[in-house]
């Protein structure tokens, strides 16, 4: 491989990082209610994007995205934060597609609880004018469970 292109290689990837890091930082603004953080989250995702988050739902395009954190999150998890590690990037291009595991401590306002979420992101990237996007998220999820049961006692719980 020549320099220039390990160093590009390295620029995508942590150009990559850094997308997935503001979308977490973004998702987690919009759970407490400030929505004027939906419009760069949007920004974040390609025309075509499609979201898998399991049992929250499949989502198409960027305006079910905005409806997502803009109504549905804030509604049901008014608080998270998530904390994303041991990336896994390849980059092929001007596509790319990254692992990550995830743990988000949260409250459910169902419930009115807090819980625990841990799992993995399987996601798809796209160049799109220089800039790297979401094509897909695929949330799979280990627990999603109350900080009192944890995930021993009760693996998902329902709200």
């Amino acid at each position: 491989m020549r320099n220039e292109d390990a160093i590009q290689l390295l620029l995508d990837i942590e150009a990559i990082k850094k997308l997935k890091a503001f979308y977490c930082y973004l998702v987690d603004a919009g759970a407490k209610g400030d929505a004027s953080k939906i419009d760069a989250l949007v920004e974040l995702l390609a025309d075509d994007i499609v979201g898998d988050y399991g049992p929250l739902g499949t989502y198409v395009g960027k305006e079910s995205f905005r409806n997502l954190f803009a109504q549905m999150a804030p509604s049901t998890m008014p608080f998270s934060a998530h904390m994303v590690h041991n990336p896994v990037i390849n980059v092929a291009g001007d596509t790319a597609t990254g692992w990550w595991y995830y743990e988000i401590p949260c409250s459910l306002k169902t419930l009115d609880t807090a819980a625990w979420a841990q799992g993995k992101y399987e996601d798809e990237y796209v160049r799109v004018h220089d800039h790297w996007k979401f094509k897909s998220i695929k949330v799979i999820m280990n627990y999603f469970t109350t900080f009192d049961k944890g995930w021993v006692k009760e693996q998902f719980v329902q709200f």
